[in-house]
């Protein structure tokens, strides 16, 4: 596939951790578009940020996107930190 536009250069992503929550950022400065029309019924070219929403929610997390056309686009995935959890799966290693 041919194209004359740029490819995108991701930053590194940026990971922070604290008692409550661990998040990711990443962005790129690629062509970006328009969050409003990427949402809306009937215009969806696929199933990308519907997936990710879906699967940062089932474990109580957020994501968090920005987008313009021109502008590139950033994403942050927040997910809460359970440590009794994490504390419990790291006493069982795996087999």
């Amino acid at each position: 596939m041919s194209s004359n536009m740029p490819t995108p250069r991701p930053s590194p992503l940026i990971f922070v951790h604290n008692r409550i929550s661990s998040s990711v950022k990443l962005q790129d400065d690629g062509i970006g578009f328009n969050p409003a029309l990427a949402q809306r019924a009937g215009r969806r070219t696929g199933l990308g940020l519907t997936s990710m929403r879906e699967r940062v929610n089932s474990v109580g997390g957020t994501l968090e996107f920005d987008s313009s056309p021109g502008r590139g686009t950033s994403l942050v995935i927040r997910v809460p930190i359970n440590f009794s959890e994490v504390k419990h799966a790291s006493s069982h290693p795996s087999r």
